[in-house]
């Protein structure tokens, strides 16, 4: 990091406003990069192997031991191109988020095909079609992680994983789990290809209970929006449909907390397969 960093206090301050656009999807697009706030979901973007293009702090936003907010910046700013010094206000107009930290990052995006994805021999794979809310793909992204998925495959994609409030909610995870992006039909030929299994979550007249469902082989566990659930064609082209019984008056649950119960119902019925 240079000794003395550029220092941005204007809100008018045309990298400033660079920065802001970035929440828009367009600009990231254009542009590769996304907007990435707080230290720990900079810490796993460097982590695992992502660059930062520029590093933005404001020390008014340090909290707690100054010193060490001080001494991790300067770290991060060793894989930086860039690091610019952001005055209260112009942070304040930059960060969305509760708890700061006087952090945030503009990190390249990385796009993922099948090819980038290691062979597995009972692959794991979480697919959701029609998320609409960037928190829900950030806590499907979430589960994908602690269970190990393969990779998360959004289908027919409204939001994307590189929203702000999405890596937000992955608290990170965006960065760890191999991400790529169909169509139904496409990722649904990719499955038949590689003798994955695709598993539907829906309630219909054919669904089984979830601990019904074999899911010891490879799978692909798809889940729906958060408003209709899946499409007709999933439920007409699965190879299983699975439902989680509700015993309660509450018909639903949220998309990250299904994808859950099930990603944890496939691990547990893998590891019984495990001599003992």
């Amino acid at each position: 990091m240079p000794d003395r960093p550029e220092i941005i206090t204007s809100t008018q301050n045309a990298k400033l406003k660079a920065l802001l656009a970035l929440r828009d999807r367009k600009e990231r697009e254009a542009t590769g990069l996304c907007l990435v706030e707080g230290l720990r979901e900079i810490q796993m973007a460097v982590a695992n192997g992502y660059g930062i293009e520029t590093l933005y702090f404001c020390r008014g936003e340090f909290s707690g031991d100054g010193e060490k907010s001080m001494r991790e910046m300067k770290s991060l700013s060793e894989s930086a191109k860039q690091v610019i010094e952001l005055g209260d206000v112009a942070f304040e107009k930059a960060a969305v988020r509760e708890g700061r930290d006087g952090l945030i990052a503009t990190v390249k995006m990385r796009t993922w095909t099948w090819k980038d994805i290691t062979p597995s021999a009972r692959p794991l794979i979480l697919a959701a079609q029609n998320v609409e809310k960037p928190g829900n793909l950030g806590g499907l992204l979430r589960t994908a992680e602690a269970a190990g998925a393969t990779a998360l495959v959004t289908l027919d994609a409204k939001v994307d994983v590189w929203n702000p409030n999405a890596i937000r909610s992955s608290l990170g995870c965006v960065f760890r789990v191999p991400v790529i992006n169909q169509s139904s039909e496409e990722f649904a030929a990719e499955c038949r290809n590689r003798g994955i299994r695709t598993v539907a979550a829906a309630l219909t007249e054919k669904s089984q209970s979830h601990d019904a469902v074999d899911m010891t082989g490879p799978t692909a566990i798809v889940m729906g929006g958060e408003a209709w659930g899946l499409t007709d064609w999933w439920l007409h082209h699965a190879d299983a449909t699975a439902m989680i019984p509700m015993h309660g008056k509450v018909d639903s649950l949220n998309v990250s907390v299904a994808a859950g119960i099930l990603m944890f119902e496939a691990l547990r019925q893998r590891a019984s397969q495990l001599p003992r």
